[in-house]
């Protein structure tokens, strides 16, 4: 009888490996940035032959041999995406989530025993209190923590350059905190920062006058 043959068909299938992406903010060690800040964002590997790209709400916004891309298009919380593709076309991604805390309302600051923003005192007078005339809010930063309000107090007497009121970081001023002998204004800044974070993004200061 008639032999019946067979042939075999060896195939051999290559895996090649991964790229391992990265992504980090450049310089910016907590992820918290002010609305609109320009950034830089590097990605890694960086290897010959790679294609880097970058992504933002779905778009793409760069793409490419250059592993970093620098963008001001980030306004709230956002998250920037990497997709790495190495010479062999396999891909991986990864993600950097960026914090944005966001100033809200800087609120605004009265005397607080005469409820207004000017006042008169006579020379030795402790200084009155500072309030609050108006709450300051901020709104972000969800993705490690709310958002959250700071503040910083100066003054400048006779018109000379404005000075820090060391270690006053609180909403309001407290009466004698500074003895001034001459016409004075109280500046206050309101920042939005995350807990923990050294980020300020800073509103317009709110001032009165002694």
């Amino acid at each position: 009888a008639d032999g019946c043959e067979f042939s075999t068909v060896i195939t051999t299938i290559t895996v090649n490996d991964l790229p391992n992406a990265e992504i980090s903010a450049v310089g910016i060690a907590d992820r918290v940035i002010c609305s609109g800040e320009t950034v830089t964002y590097r990605a890694g590997p960086d290897i010959v032959g790679y294609t880097y790209r970058f992504v933002i709400d779905g778009d793409t916004k760069q793409e490419g041999a250059n592993n970093e891309f620098t963008t001001d298009e980030i306004l709230a919380d956002n998250t920037v995406e990497v997709v790495v593709i190495n010479d062999s076309g396999c891909e991986d991604t990864a993600t950097i989530d960026m914090l944005v805390p966001e100033l809200t309302d800087g609120g605004g600051i009265e005397f607080t025993a005469a409820g207004a923003a000017e006042v008169t005192i006579c020379v030795g007078a402790d200084t009155p209190a500072i309030g609050v005339d108006g709450a300051a809010a901020a709104d972000g930063a969800t993705a490690g923590g709310a958002a959250i309000v700071t503040y910083a107090w100066e003054y400048s007497e006779g018109g000379a350059d404005f000075v820090t009121i060391a270690g006053e970081n609180g909403a309001t001023l407290a009466a004698g905190t500074v003895n001034v002998t001459e016409d004075t204004e109280f500046r206050r800044y309101t920042y939005a920062t995350v807990a923990g974070s050294g980020k300020l993004c800073e509103a317009n200061p709110a001032s009165v006058n002694l």
